[in-house]
């Protein structure tokens, strides 16, 4: 592909207290002032070059992590966009490729409480005691 950037748009019906992940796999090989990066909405998600040490070498695949995207998408029209600036060289022929974009949706629990052993215990107590009174 001899493109320098790839644009994709997709809707989402965005839901409130769920948070939206994008996930994909990655690989390449890229020289030094070569770059690949990954946007959402304008948003720089990622950016892969060999400068940054962080591209997938080689045809190694690596899974990246699921990124939150929640706060770059909007309810509606949005826009995936993949942006390089790869080029043949003399002495080689870098490439990179990017594959199974996924976005993914989690609903967000509202309540987090973390309760100990100690704590049910003490309340078994508690209302034991109480009970124990109550018919004394």
């Amino acid at each position: 592909m001899d493109e320098k950037s790839k644009t994709e748009t997709f809707n989402i019906d965005k839901v409130e207290n769920y948070t939206y992940k994008l996930s994909y796999v990655h690989y390449g090989n890229l020289q030094e002032g070569m770059y690949v990066k990954i946007l959402v909405n304008g948003h720089n998600i990622h950016e892969y070059s060999k400068d940054l040490s962080n591209t997938g070498s080689g045809a190694y695949k690596k899974l990246e992590n699921k990124t939150d995207i929640t706060n770059y998408l909007v309810n509606g029209s949005n826009e995936l966009k993949i942006e390089s600036n790869i080029c043949k060289t003399e002495n080689s022929s870098p490439y990179y490729v990017l594959e199974n974009f996924e976005i993914t949706e989690h609903e967000v629990s509202t309540i987090n409480l973390p309760i100990s052993q100690n704590v049910n215990f003490l309340v078994f107590i508690l209302c034991l005691t109480c009970l124990i009174i109550r018919k004394g």
